[in-house]
């Protein structure tokens, strides 16, 4: 078994994490499509800029939405 370093277990461990984060906005993404409709590459990058806590809010409020403007107001309301 071959020796791992503190820093490369902490490497590997936010190599996981960032992975984790970014299949889970692909989700939300796609969720968010199915529900308000294609979401417009603006809208998508205001989405990847949420803290994890913040997507994890917007994922729990979707199941309300029914249109794009849902979403927007979401957004305005909970980007800061």
């Amino acid at each position: 078994m071959p020796y791992v370093t503190s820093i490369e277990r902490h490497a590997e461990q936010r190599g996981l994490e960032q992975g984790l984060e970014r299949g889970s906005t692909r989700i939300l993404l796609r969720i968010l499509s199915r529900i308000c409709g294609e979401v417009p590459e603006k809208i998508q990058a205001q989405i990847k800029t949420l803290s994890l806590e913040q997507r994890e809010t917007l994922g729990e409020s979707a199941i309300d939405f029914r249109s794009l403007d849902d979403l927007k107001n979401w957004l305005t309301n909970n980007n800061s």
